[in-house]
C-alpha cells in the first residue's frame, strides 16, 4: 500500500480512537508496562492528579480490567490472557487486539515477542516488534485486518467494534475467507500495518 494511503488510514484511526482522556491513558500503558498491576495512587502520583480526579476518569474507561483490590490490571495492554501474547524484557503481557501489539512497541519505545494465530486456520503467527520495525514474521505471508473505529472508540469505547476485528491471518486467503463475513475490514501486510501503528503512535503521542 502506497505511503499516502497507509498515512491517511492511520490519521482515520487516530481519529476514530481519540478519546476524552488520552493523556491518562498514556501514562497508564506506560504504567502497566513496568509489569505491575497499576493502583490509582500511582496513577495521582504520576500525573499529577487528586485521587478523587483519578477516580472519575478510571470509572469514565470502559472495559477498563481491574484485579480484586482495585487496582488495573489491563487497558490494551493487560495481565490478562488474549489471542495476543506480547512479551517484553522477560515479563508475560497480552494486547486486546493486533493492532496494539503492532503499535505499543513505538509508544513504549520497547521489544515484543508477539505471539498469535490465524483465526481461520489457527496456525500460528509469530514475530518481533521493534521501535523500528518488524523481524522474523512466521509465516512470512501473515495478513493483518483493521477497521476504522467510530469516534471515541479508544478511552470512552467499546473492544466489541474495533478489537474483535484487528485479527492476524496466515494468508491472504485465509484473511479473504473471514472478510467476506466482515466486508468493512481493511486487510493489510503485517508490514503496513505496522508502518500504520507507528503512525498512529506518533499522531497519539504528540511531543
Amino acid at each position: 500500500m502506497h505511503d499516502a494511503k497507509l498515512e491517511l488510514l492511520a490519521r482515520q484511526l487516530a481519529e476514530g480512537l481519540r478519546g476524552d482522556h488520552d493523556a491518562f491513558c498514556r501514562e497508564l500503558l506506560r504504567l502497566l508496562a513496568r509489569g505491575y498491576p497499576v493502583t490509582p495512587g500511582r496513577m495521582a502520583s504520576a500525573l499529577q492528579m487528586t485521587a478523587e480526579q483519578v477516580a472519575e476518569v478510571l470509572a469514565a474507561l470502559a472495559d477498563l480490567e481491574v484485579d480484586h483490590s482495585g487496582h488495573v490490571v489491563g487497558w490494551g495492554l493487560t495481565f490478562i490472557p488474549t489471542p495476543h501474547r506480547f512479551l517484553v524484557n522477560g515479563q508475560q503481557f497480552y494486547t486486546w487486539c493486533v493492532l496494539d501489539a503492532l503499535t505499543y512497541p513505538a509508544l513504549l519505545q520497547v521489544v515484543a515477542s508477539v505471539e498469535s494465530s490465524c483465526l481461520v486456520s489457527g496456525a500460528p503467527v509469530t514475530l518481533s516488534v521493534t521501535p523500528t520495525g518488524v523481524h522474523d514474521l512466521t509465516p512470512a505471508g501473515a495478513i493483518v485486518s483493521l477497521v476504522i473505529p467510530e469516534q471515541g472508540s479508544s478511552c470512552n469505547g467499546d473492544r466489541g467494534s474495533f478489537c474483535t476485528h484487528s485479527l492476524f491471518f496466515r494468508s491472504r486467503r485465509d484473511a479473504l475467507l473471514w472478510q467476506a463475513s466482515s466486508p468493512s475490514a481493511r486487510l493489510l501486510s503485517v508490514a503496513d500495518a505496522y508502518q500504520v501503528g507507528h503512525l498512529l503512535a506518533r499522531y497519539r503521542s504528540p511531543s
